[in-house]
């Protein structure tokens, strides 16, 4: 009897979920993850070919090479070409350039405003002070009536 049971459990596994008989699908039935299938490369005419593994790189220091009259060593970012270099600088001294006359220009821009408060203040001190000259000559004026 039991394995009569085991042997129709089989059976229902075997069965597609969907057919006739088949149990249905459950959150539990999802497929399980299987193992990463390398990608096999192929050539134009559909031959294979081997994957690109990339080599690990060489322990120990760099080898010298063959002393090639036409070899040159690759230069390092440190020594570029002088006109690189040049160009470089002039950059930066134009940006610096630019700074300073930014800055020079703040500073100005400051000088006149303070300038223009002073000119403010001096005109209301003015303004107060012939307010104060009239008020003094309309009492003066009232009292010799």
């Amino acid at each position: 009897m039991l394995l009569l049971l085991q042997g129709l459990k089989m059976d229902t596994l075997l069965l597609k979920p969907g057919t006739l008989g088949a149990p249905a699908r459950s959150v539990f039935d999802r497929p399980k993850h299987r193992a990463h299938i390398p990608f096999i490369h192929r050539d134009k005419r559909g031959l294979q070919t081997q994957s690109p593994i990339p080599t690990p790189a060489p322990l120990g220091p760099p080898r010298t090479p063959s002393p090639d009259p036409g070899f040159k060593p690759p230069l390092s970012p440190l020594l570029l070409p002088k006109h690189r270099q040049q160009s470089r600088d002039k950059k930066k001294k134009k940006e610096e350039k630019k700074k300073k006359e930014k800055k020079k220009k703040k500073k100005e821009k400051k000088k006149q405003e303070k300038k223009k408060k002073e000119k403010k203040k001096q005109e209301k001190k003015k303004k107060e002070k012939k307010k104060k000259k009239k008020k003094k000559a309309v009492e003066e004026a009232v009292l010799n009536l």
